[in-house]
């Protein structure tokens, strides 16, 4: 009994709607949420880069300020790399054959990073880290190679947080969407079940019933309309068919009484057989 409870539950329009319901938002949730991320991502990413080329530039322009003091460009990257200790910044100097001059931090190993070969700066994702490079052209300077690289594990912590709140937020909504739906979808059809309990009631002899117009002017103000318009047509019919079923009994009530009669006369006493035959 109960499970074929369930089914009525399930095959009805209620669940239907909100099952789509739920799906729809769910899937617009995840949409949303993924985009989001992304979207964040991509500006962190972005932010991290300008910071990194920033950072670039300012190592260039101390190296084009006291060189040829090495010892002083090396204290100046040293500052820098401290000075963002919090972003595990480092900071290195690469010569023209690809050595490394000086490396302030701690970088990661860099064998198989590709050297700069044009003025634009170039940035590259190895290991977790950003790193960015710039070369020194200016004249009178020998060629070098700025790098600077910091750990993506800011960025990744922060999109650790964003997933963790929008598991959550999904969670919340997968349980909030199925309930608000079915809600909903009650609404709405509860229309429909004042539609099927009205329609149950009417019989041949109770045809006075019609269906509520709520005045919304939807698809079930239609439907109540058209219902109510087809149960004017067959009380229309009905009545009519009574007159006539009436107006018949009548006429043929006289003629049915002298046919009657006259039987009845023809049985109350004894009679030949042609006698018989002519009543």
């Amino acid at each position: 009994m109960r499970f074929e409870h369930l089914k009525t539950i399930f095959r009805s329009l209620r669940f239907r709607l909100s099952a789509w319901n739920t799906a729809v938002v769910l899937l617009i949730v995840i949409v949303t949420l993924v985009s989001v991320r992304q979207a964040l991502h991509y500006t962190l990413l972005r932010e991290n880069d300008l910071l990194l080329l920033d950072d670039a530039y300012e190592v260039v322009l101390a190296v084009e300020r006291f060189h040829p003091n090495l010892a002083e460009i090396y204290n100046e990257m040293d500052r820098k790399a401290r000075g963002h200790a919090d972003r595990n910044l480092f900071v290195q100097l690469i010569s023209a054959d690809g050595a490394v001059m000086s490396s302030s931090g701690s970088p990661p190993p860099l064998d198989a990073l590709p050297h700069v070969v044009a003025d634009h700066p170039t940035l590259t994702t190895i290991d977790g880290y950003r790193i960015a490079q710039r070369l020194i052209t200016r004249d009178g300077l020998p060629t070098y190679t700025v790098r600077v690289g910091t750990s993506l594990g800011m960025i990744d912590a922060d999109l650790a947080t964003l997933t963790r709140l929008m598991l959550a937020a999904g969670v919340a909504i997968l349980f909030i969407a199925p309930l608000g739906g079915y809600f909903l979808a009650g609404r709405a059809t509860r229309p429909l079940g004042k539609i099927i309990s009205t329609a149950a009631r009417l019989r041949p002899s109770h045809m006075e019933e019609r269906l509520p117009i709520r005045g919304t002017q939807d698809e079930l103000d239609q439907l109540s309309t058209t219902i109510n318009r087809f149960l004017d047509l067959l009380r229309d019919y009905l009545e009519r068919n009574r007159e006539f079923v009436a107006n018949a009994a009548h006429e043929l009530r006289s003629p049915l009484a002298a046919v009657q009669s006259s039987v009845e006369v023809t049985l109350n006493s004894e009679r030949t057989v042609e006698e018989y035959q002519d009543m």
